[in-house]
């Protein structure tokens, strides 16, 4: 495919989760490289980590407060017109809030480094992009003084505050939506809580690296020994194992069915919580559920080949109903077959995704999926993943970006 060429303009983006954090990756992580590809002859990318805590950092940021200080790996180049830097500021600015004129302090001192690397690397002040994806981010918004403002909502903030948090997440919100020129969500329900408050809203659903994930369908593609011990049929998940999976799925799965093994991917939530839970007990104490921890993002496919069905086991509630999953497309990138339970966005996809609207439906669900035999399903998934690559998404934002920014000159 042949490389696009857009308008010039650089990006300073925000993010949700430090660059090479293994097991913690979110869109930003794949959709950013992406734009930075495919503007590569006519701009750059300026990836800011969460900053270094002058005051806290010792004791709550551990190996990265001490990197910082050394000043090892502060600015990055992670490819050629890619950059991720790690600023500092006094105090984390929900904290700082608490504290007179801290916030204001802790604005100048983000400003005056952020200003210093775009002097430094040449960045256009005349069409310059700031992407920011949380309402706490509101004091990042104009710092640069930027061109366009991207607000990049990937997941439902509000449904978990209350209270004091609640009132004040939807008085930034409020703010960064009357500042922001585009607004993208992920799913058609983020998009009905915006409810036009957005001057331009697109949905941007997540997507797939799909050069990586078909490897999953590759004869050379090895199957780590990890998973290629275990007895079949491998039932698998990749993500991290925390409150919002359904136990009562997981704990049926395993306890109805001792001969399966289930098998998950992913970083595992020591919650005091959930262990109060006898579903969750049940499923921690099943000798064949295995939790094989967080792997490096390319060795994925790896891991997938050795699984039967693929499983999207959330609770639906919180931030669930509204989410597009990563590993949505992950999957289909496979071609293997998937179960998940009915959330709204990935029910669009059935037939490819068998849905299940409770513990009985999806233990069913998953049956059947083991008995599938139908080639034309598994072409039809690696077709649809196809259409849904990062490739596409980031062609799609850069389309509406380069708009917005012609209607400003105009």
């Amino acid at each position: 495919m042949c490389k696009i060429m857009y308008n010039s303009y650089d990006f300073v983006v925000f993010l949700d989760a430090d660059w090479n954090i293994l097991g913690k990756r979110n869109r930003q992580h794949f959709l950013i490289p992406e734009i930075a590809r495919l503007i590569e002859d006519k701009g750059s990318v300026l990836a800011i980590e969460r900053p270094v805590c002058l005051v806290t950092g010792l004791l709550r940021q551990g190996s990265k407060f001490f990197r910082w200080l050394k000043r090892k790996k502060v600015l990055r180049q992670e490819a050629e017109n890619l950059f991720v830097y790690t600023p500092f500021i006094f105090l984390h600015n929900v904290l700082a809030a608490s504290v007179p004129l801290l916030p204001k302090l802790n604005r100048l001192l983000m400003k005056w480094q952020i200003k210093r690397l775009l002097h430094k690397l040449v960045f256009r002040q005349e069409s310059l992009i700031v992407w920011i994806h949380h309402p706490y981010q509101l004091e990042d918004v104009g710092l640069v003084n930027e061109r366009i403002l991207v607000y990049d909502i990937f997941d439902d903030y509000l449904c978990r505050a209350n209270g004091k948090q609640s009132k004040d997440l939807k008085e930034r919100e409020a703010k960064v939506l009357n500042r922001a020129d585009i607004v993208f969500v992920v799913s058609e329900k983020l998009l009905k809580v915006l409810d036009g408050r957005a001057k331009q809203a697109h949905i941007i659903a997540n997507g797939v690296d799909t050069s990586l994930f078909v490897k999953a369908a590759d004869a050379e593609t090895e199957i780590p020994a990890q998973i290629a011990k275990l007895p079949h049929p491998i039932i698998g998940f990749v993500g991290k194992v925390a409150a919002w999976l359904d136990f009562k799925i997981l704990a049926k799965l395993a306890v109805s069915h001792p001969k399966w093994s289930l098998v998950f991917i992913g970083m595992c939530e020591e919650d005091n919580k959930l262990s109060d839970l006898p579903e969750y007990r049940l499923f921690r104490q099943s000798p064949n559920v295995h939790l094989l921890g967080p792997k490096i993002h390319t060795s994925l496919p790896g891991y997938i080949k050795g699984f039967d069905v693929c499983i999207i086991p959330y609770r639906l509630e919180g931030q669930v109903p509204s989410s597009s999953p990563l590993k949505l497309y992950e999957y289909l990138a496979t071609g293997k077959p998937i179960v998940s339970v009915d959330i709204p966005h990935v029910a669009h996809f059935k037939p490819l995704v068998r849905v299940a609207r409770n513990a009985d439906e999806f233990e069913k669900e998953v049956v059947n999926a083991l008995k599938e035999s139908d080639n034309n399903l598994r072409l039809q998934r690696l077709a649809v993943a196809q259409q849904n690559s990062w490739e596409r998404r980031a062609k799609r934002v850069l389309e509406i970006i380069e708009a917005t920014l012609v209607g400003k000159q105009s």
